[in-house]
């Protein structure tokens, strides 16, 4: 398929545009062997084209979107999914709406004025208002009617407001635990998987996690399968320590993963190393039953972060392998997993070649077996794996490492 578009500009003021002070620039859009390619087909005017960023959307439906950032000017690519990978997306999407509406839709009910919002006929209005200007789009003007008609419903609910008033609500007014030093502030929530939601660094004024309180953000799981014991458990804050002193600031969460072990995890700045963020995580075995021979059952460290990508179409993830080979990782890639030989000598970086930073994250060779790379639509995860096996209270798997931003150009 094929779509064209334009956009005019010019001072906004006065008739010079008809001297030809003005740039109309003619944008074609198409789709050709599963890429979609943006270009300027033609320019009309004496304006010279301000060199600035471009950010390109592509509507799925249902909320969902392809995007990517670049020139203006410039041609653009952006690949196509498959159909199955479009409904995915899409299916992704939209309940990812509902459960934003639902939240949206507790902080109104949470409201002091709750009664005359509820009475008011401007009720629904004002709530696609909210939505919209807290930045999520609505995905198309019909799914607004199906949802004012369901919201309608709901409210007609007597004692909704005593539906909420339980873990969910307690849930909600809980506060991340923040950790700051002069160039990094993070975000953690003991109460879901001890997560951190939010790696500011205040250099460079750049988000580098992508997570909400619900989901995402840094995780860490006690199994090799996805989102195992570990990843939603609430954590226990066992030590907490402020900056005082040139001492480092610091918190240790522990979390209960069953069958007598804990996932312990302590997150701190290093002293006189305030650019770096070290975590030390540990899976140890407390309680183990008897007639185990002191073992617990098999688990594994996986550490599973999720990065937002602010520029996909300029990121990558590059490092050397223990053997001396050299990797770059693109977007395009799909996932890859790097075991043996093959995984970073200790280092490897997620590179932003538009902002010129790149996160890296070191770590001990020794005590990672395998690394993996997955990336999404606007982020990537880049996980270290420990092997595979029991432990015991003489034998804790572990795993420290570190993050920190650095500039390539």
């Amino acid at each position: 398929g094929k779509a064209e578009g334009f956009l005019f500009e010019d001072d906004g003021d006065g008739y010079e545009f008809t001297k030809g002070n003005y740039l109309l620039t003619h944008y074609v859009a198409e789709l050709q062997s599963s890429i979609v390619t943006v270009s300027v087909h033609k320019t009309v005017g004496s304006w010279k084209r301000p060199k600035r960023r471009l950010h390109i959307q592509v509507l799925l439906g249902g909320g969902a979107m392809l995007d990517t950032w670049g020139v203006d000017g410039e041609v653009l690519h952006i690949n196509w999914p498959s159909e199955e990978e479009a409904s995915k997306l899409v299916s992704t999407s939209e309940k990812q709406y509902n459960e934003r509406l639902v939240l949206i839709f507790f902080t109104f009910l949470l409201s002091s004025d709750l009664h005359s919002i509820l009475c008011s006929y401007e009720f629904f209005p004002l709530l696609r208002i909210k939505i919209h200007c807290m930045g999520f789009s609505s995905p198309a003007l019909s799914p607004w009617a199906e949802w004012s008609l369901s919201t309608e419903k709901a409210i007609q609910i007597p004692d909704l407001e005593d539906e909420i008033s339980g873990p969910k609500a307690m849930e909600l007014s809980r506060t991340p635990i923040e950790l700051k030093s002069s160039e990094w502030l993070l975000k953690v929530v003991p109460w879901i998987g001890g997560r951190i939601i939010s790696m500011r660094h205040f250099p460079s004024g750049t988000q580098w996690l992508h997570g909400r309180v619900e989901i995402s953000g840094y995780e860490e799981y006690s199994g090799t399968e996805h989102r195992s014991a570990g990843c939603s458990e609430e954590y226990s804050i066992i030590n907490r320590e402020l900056e005082h002193d040139g001492e480092e600031e610091s918190v240790v969460l522990e979390g209960d993963i069953g069958g007598g072990l804990v996932l312990q995890r302590k997150i701190y700045f290093p002293k006189n190393a305030t650019n770096i963020i070290q975590i030390n995580s540990s899976i140890i075995a407390r309680s183990v039953g008897p007639g185990s021979g002191g073992f617990s059952r098999l688990v594994c460290l996986r550490i599973h972060p999720t990065f937002h990508l602010l520029h996909p179409s300029e990121s990558l993830v590059s490092f050397n392998s223990i053997d001396g080979s050299t990797h770059e990782v693109f977007p395009d890639g799909g996932e890859q997993i790097f075991e043996g030989r093959l995984i970073p000598n200790g280092e490897w970086r997620l590179v932003d070649k538009y902002l010129g930073l790149a996160l890296v994250n070191r770590f001990n060779v020794t005590e990672v077996l395998k690394c993996l790379v997955h990336w999404d639509f606007g982020t990537v995860n880049l996980e270290l794996w420990s092997e595979n096996r029991p432990v015991s209270e003489q034998s804790p798997i572990r795993i420290s490492h570190q993050y920190e931003v650095i500039r390539i150009r």
